[in-house]
């Protein structure tokens, strides 16, 4: 089964958790401005569960695709790729977390990750955007 859609808006990275000194809580850091991470996931389970069209969620490997599209600072317009904030690691990771429970049963079954990370206003029309595709896997 192959599960494809797009998230429109800036992608959001998964904070960074840290713990407070003399504390065992961990904490997700709150930076960036506009939509949270967890607005974010929301928006990306809304668009995923409309993909599934009622299927079945997948409970073996899956590979996930993913191309995020961000705008370029003005501060950087010569720049051919974005090399800096976001880290692609922790969008994979705000996306991983957005598929569990919508398109898979957890995201520990994502064996595979096809991640990159591009300029909108070079790649796709200037839309801000996440490409996601979700590929089960066969065993043996």
């Amino acid at each position: 089964m192959i599960i494809r859609f797009t998230v429109l808006g800036p992608p959001v990275p998964q904070g960074s958790m840290y713990s407070p000194k003399g504390t065992t809580k961990m904490l997700h850091s709150k930076k960036g401005k506009g939509r949270t991470v967890a607005q974010w996931r929301k928006e990306a389970k809304e668009v995923a569960f409309l993909a599934m069209r009622g299927k079945k969620l997948i409970d073996g490997p899956v590979s996930v695709q993913v191309t995020f599209y961000l705008k370029r600072p003005a501060s950087k317009p010569d720049d051919l790729f974005p090399s800096r904030k976001p880290d692609l690691d922790k969008l994979c990771r705000a996306l991983g977390d957005a598929l569990e429970g919508v398109v898979i049963t957890q995201d520990s079954r994502i064996v595979h990750w096809y991640a990159s990370k591009w300029y909108a206003d070079a790649h796709s029309q200037g839309i801000t955007c996440s490409v996601i595709e979700v590929t089960e896997v066969g065993e043996g």
